[in-house]
């Protein structure tokens, strides 16, 4: 490896200890072996580094190669590095939505408490509170390119799948706190929160039926 001496390369040593207002000099090599980020091969005028048995690439460069934003933010001192948020597209979230729906589809067939007791009606209702939030986890995580033709479909269609999750939720809730207001013999306040039950499963067949028809219209470009 060719022996390179040079100062100050703050440029290349972002993650080092060296400072701007401070110049000091270091000795490093000159890499000979090829550096490939996700199967393009780096290439740059500036020379790949070796100081003190590690890799020096410029930041900007191979964050250009990632996809990643680098910028210097000259008020704070220091480089921002930010990854581009991943959009998901029209055949991904239907894959995802389809999974999704037939999870809930599965959740509500499990929903039969004959001849079970009631912690363990407790602990399946639990689980399936466990199961919904992990599919809300997973849909609110996606993101849409907003210059999408299908953006506003997409989005409704997310929306109207995140929101029938969240009640989902609610419902699995409130049913599980009957259950144990009826083992602690709390009769008396188990009609209030009936009540909320049924208003909100009335809401969420709705929030269903629509959730439905949003992922059949993407689906089927109705």
């Amino acid at each position: 490896m060719k022996k390179i001496l040079f100062v100050s390369f703050i440029f290349l040593l972002v993650l080092s200890t060296v400072g701007w207002a401070k110049s000091e000099t270091y000795t490093a090599y000159k890499n000979t072996f090829p550096i490939v980020v996700n199967g393009q091969e780096y290439t740059s005028d500036l020379p790949i580094l070796n100081f003190q048995g590690r890799t020096y690439v410029p930041l900007k460069i191979v964050g250009d190669m990632l996809g990643a934003s680098v910028k210097f933010d000259e008020q704070a001192n220091k480089v921002l590095i930010e990854n581009p948020a991943k959009t998901t597209s029209k055949e991904e979230f239907i894959t995802v939505a389809k999974q999704i729906l037939q999870n809930v589809k599965q959740r509500a067939s499990s929903m039969d408490f004959k001849n079970t007791s009631t912690t363990e009606v407790i602990n399946k209702l639990a689980e399936a509170r466990k199961e919904a939030i992990s599919d809300l986890i997973r849909i609110d995580k996606i993101k849409f390119d907003t210059n999408d033709k299908n953006y506003s479909d997409l989005f409704i269609a997310k929306n109207t799948l995140s929101s029938f999750l969240m009640q989902e939720i609610l419902i699995d809730g409130l049913i599980a706190d009957i259950y144990k207001l009826l083992n602690n013999k709390k009769i008396d306040e188990v009609d209030k929160v009936q009540e909320e039950l049924e208003k909100l499963s009335e809401g969420s067949k709705v929030m269903l039926k629509y959730a439905i028809i949003a992922v059949d219209r993407l689906e089927n470009g109705k």
